[in-house]
């Protein structure tokens, strides 16, 4: 959990940039998993207004399809404006289905060993986006998923929160805030990341 807290009050620009590079275990069995190979985040904040990309890259090293989840926890007054998918070089951009439909036209690319992804949007918790995605044979897929929100001012601070939960780790991971304003920032704290030893899937928030 990244947390981007400015005092906002000519033109001022802030960058800030955290990198992480650790080593993929070299377990045989999770070799066989689909990797994720890189996790990068820009957030652009611009007159209180940010827009945040969140880019992956996974890939498959195994000689057998194998299914792997994109897992995105959007700040809570977020919304979604373009999600965008890669794959041998086509760019796909995901549409809405009839849920049964969708369904089935994944199940039946996963079938046939193809590359395929189904979106989901947890009607229950709305801010967690999910895609499941096939991933063929040594094939590899990008996702680019971008979310914009209007920060809001609390006791004169402005938040931008970022929630990181590959739900493995990431050999190349980068967390990139750019931060434009007509006056001058008078105060600028980042919070450090917060990393829990315990597991993922009952952490989403790291």
């Amino acid at each position: 959990l990244l947390l981007l807290q400015a005092h906002l009050s000519t033109l001022d620009t802030v960058s800030y940039v955290t990198r992480s590079r650790r080593s993929v275990a070299e377990d045989s069995d999770v070799k066989e998993k689909p990797i994720i190979r890189s996790l990068h985040i820009t957030s652009d904040i611009k007159y209180r207004y940010a827009t945040t990309l969140v880019s992956s890259r996974i890939v498959n090293p195994s000689d057998k399809a194998g299914e792997a989840v994109f897992y995105v926890i959007l700040p809570e007054t977020a919304f979604i404006s373009e999600f965008l998918m890669e794959v041998k070089d086509e760019v796909y951009k995901a549409h809405v289905k009839k849920k049964d439909e969708a369904k089935t036209e994944y199940d039946e690319a996963v079938q046939a060993g193809q590359s395929a992804g189904h979106v989901v949007l947890d009607t229950r918790d709305s801010n967690q986006f999910i895609v499941t995605v096939n991933i063929e044979a040594h094939g590899k897929v990008t996702f680019n998923l971008t979310y914009e929100q209007l920060l809001a001012r609390n006791l004169g601070v402005y938040t931008n929160t970022i929630n990181i939960n590959p739900q493995q780790i990431v050999e190349d991971m980068s967390v990139t805030v750019n931060i434009e304003e007509p006056f001058p920032i008078k105060d600028l704290e980042v919070f450090e990341l917060q990393v829990s030893n315990n597991s993922m899937t009952n952490k989403p928030n790291l």
